[in-house]
């Protein structure tokens, strides 16, 4: 799993490298080879969001440890809120996004847009950390998505191959510059045998708790998203605030068993 040499040509300009970390595959990945082809200017930024998978915050020290990268963490960006709070007003919305996936009115590779927790975890809290902390000229953010992963990465991604070029300056996110290693893979094979030979178990990361395990029927029985969802539903009821959403898409009180 080689890095593009003109990627390197272009990330080697800048003072800073920041590196998203996840502790999942990509992430990873990336992590590993910036430090195999030398790079020293590398600090890692993590997301906090209290819901990740132990074994990706494990990762995530392992890597630490194994490169010597500097390690920042980007808080949540509350306001104030609980996360209890965030969390149900995220799962409030499912009924919504259901109905408009099924109508065309949104599209399944925008849905993070329409959930509170993905904008309030994620987006905001970056962008906020972003300006505080960042030299916005000397520095770039490394994301390591891929095309293969949607349609709306898939698009932005593609836009960067006809530009020849795996840098973005990303407007949303304070004008800050962006790069993008994996712009060219399709399949995650690569990315599997390089951290497989590191002794690595690969693994995908994301929140232990997603509305978006349940808006693409990704749970079982003891999955705690759907858990979750069961007791935001029954309280709901419980204080006579059932949404008029729920009724439109087919009763989810019903097929949550409340």
């Amino acid at each position: 799993m080689d890095l593009d040499k003109h990627f390197i040509e272009e990330i080697s300009t800048f003072k800073t490298i920041y590196c998203h970390q996840s502790g999942g595959l990509h992430t990873s990945a990336i992590a590993y080879k910036l430090h195999e082809i030398g790079f020293k200017n590398v600090s890692l930024i993590h997301n906090q969001t209290y819901l990740e998978y132990p074994e990706c915050l494990d990762t995530i020290q392992k890597i630490i440890f194994d490169t010597d990268f500097s390690y920042n963490v980007i808080p949540p960006n509350l306001k104030g809120k609980r996360m209890s709070e965030l969390m149900r007003e995220s799962f409030l919305v499912i009924p919504e996004i259901k109905k408009g996936i099924a109508c065309k009115s949104i599209e399944t590779s925008n849905i993070r847009d329409y959930i509170p927790c993905c904008k309030v975890l994620k987006k905001t809290s970056s962008r906020k950390w972003y300006t505080k902390n960042i030299d916005k000229s000397n520095s770039v953010v490394i994301m390591a998505i891929c095309p293969y992963e949607n349609k709306n990465r898939q698009r932005h991604l593609t836009e960067l191959r006809r530009g020849n070029t795996f840098l973005r300056l990303h407007k949303k996110h304070g004008n800050v510059w962006h790069a993008y290693p994996f712009r060219d893979a399709f399949h995650e094979y690569p990315f599997y045998k390089y951290l497989l030979g590191k002794n690595m178990t690969p693994i995908h990361s994301g929140c232990q708790i997603c509305p978006i395990r349940i808006i693409f029927n990704m749970c079982n029985e003891s999955d705690k998203s759907l858990l979750f969802y069961q007791k935001v539903l029954k309280y709901q009821i419980s204080i006579k605030k059932c949404p008029e959403e729920w009724k439109k898409v087919g009763k989810e009180k019903e097929k949550y068993n409340i």
